[in-house]
């Protein structure tokens, strides 16, 4: 389950009481709340090479658009935020770690994660 908003309890689940624009991943084991994810990202966008040292390709396999793509380090602090040419992103200014990318699609968000080596 994703969540994101006001976080002044710490209740979003990311272990700060900082409010979040983007989407916070949250763990609910067995849970029914009736929302589908997207199971296979991989149908749908495609990002080369993974592990990757400069620049990081967007391969966008069905959608005709991607309106942004945000990179978050493993903590959930937004690092990288791009609109223009979204087919690839310059990465070699980052550490090396685990990161996730937001892939923004019209009203829908897909997230892949990606190393930094």
């Amino acid at each position: 389950m994703w969540a994101r908003g006001s976080n002044g309890f710490g209740c979003l689940g990311d272990g700060t009481n900082q409010d979040s624009d983007l989407p916070v991943f949250i763990f609910c084991p067995n849970s029914a709340i009736g929302i589908k994810e997207v199971s296979d990202i991989s149908a749908l966008y495609s990002i080369y090479p993974n592990p990757a040292k400069a620049i990081l390709y967007v391969k966008n396999l069905k959608n005709p658009f991607i309106n942004k793509l945000i990179i978050t380090d493993i903590l959930g602090r937004k690092v990288i935020e791009q609109t223009e040419n979204t087919q690839q992103l310059t990465i070699q200014n980052l550490e090396k770690t685990l990161y996730h990318l937001f892939i923004y699609c019209g009203e829908k968000i897909f997230t892949i994660r990606f190393i930094k080596e």
